[in-house]
């Protein structure tokens, strides 16, 4: 229900069942927008990062410098979350 009322998916009730099927121009909308909003390289690839685990020697070593990556990248995605909301 609430994806519907937030107008991502739509519905129609087919006796007791109401199937709910996903409106593709409100899923391209949330994509734009977490585009916008987002601002690491990552394309959502986090295959390329188990890999890079798996093949390290040090893996502990690796994980916390990913996490530093990572802190930097969440601290750059707040910081656009408050430009945009002071517009």
């Amino acid at each position: 229900k609430t994806l519907k009322y937030a107008k991502l998916v739509n519905s129609e009730r087919k006796g007791y069942c109401i199937p709910y099927n996903i409106i593709p121009d409100a899923l391209e909308r949330c994509k734009d927008y977490l585009d916008d909003i987002c601002c690491c390289s990552c394309d959502g690839d986090v295959k390329v990062v188990k890999i890079k685990i798996e093949k390290s020697r040090d893996k502990v070593k690796y994980l916390k410098a990913y996490e530093k990556e990572l802190q930097k990248e969440l601290k750059k995605v707040r910081d656009r979350i408050s430009e945009m909301k002071k517009k």
